[in-house]
């Protein structure tokens, strides 16, 4: 579930309460947006399809990225939360 508070947002994984989507900006930016959905099992057919069109406006939280680099540096970020909970 996706709460967004006067001072952060907070996503919590694990119950399939998120929908996750590759999307392309208005302007063209590559990004990674984070929607609450009903819950469903992990990595079921989310509220929005490939090649949907959607507002980006539908997600509570939106990752935008513009180079390479970047995403580099979350998917390490999450491959050791990754490790963490398999500890």
């Amino acid at each position: 579930m996706i709460e967004i508070n006067e001072k952060q947002a907070i996503a919590t994984f694990g119950t399939g309460d998120i929908g996750v989507g590759d999307l392309t900006g208005a302007n063209g930016e590559k990004q990674l947006g984070f929607s609450n959905q009903e819950a469903r099992e992990i990595d079921a057919v989310g509220d929005f399809l490939k090649g949907d069109k959607v507002n980006t406006d539908e997600f509570q939280i939106l990752f935008t990225f513009t180079k390479v680099e970047s995403i580099d540096v979350i998917i390490r970020g999450l491959q050791r939360v990754k490790s963490m909970l398999n500890e």
